[in-house]
């Protein structure tokens, strides 16, 4: 292989690599804010724990 075909081959690996790369780190952000809205709709479905008034048991307190 001769220089000038070892550097293009180089060049576009390096090319490929940057681009898995930010490939790779947009899944993270996008996983990350999906986790965030999971807790925060997690969050929003817990019941008002009151005051315990008329239950059984009470598990908030």
């Amino acid at each position: 292989m001769s220089i000038e075909g070892l550097s293009s081959s180089m060049a576009a690996t390096k090319l490929t690599t940057q681009s898995s790369v930010l490939v790779a780190k947009k899944l993270l952000d996008q996983q990350e804010r999906d986790g965030q809205n999971a807790v925060a709709l997690i969050q929003q479905s817990a019941p008002n724990p009151g005051n315990g008034n008329g239950k059984l048991v009470n598990a908030y307190v």
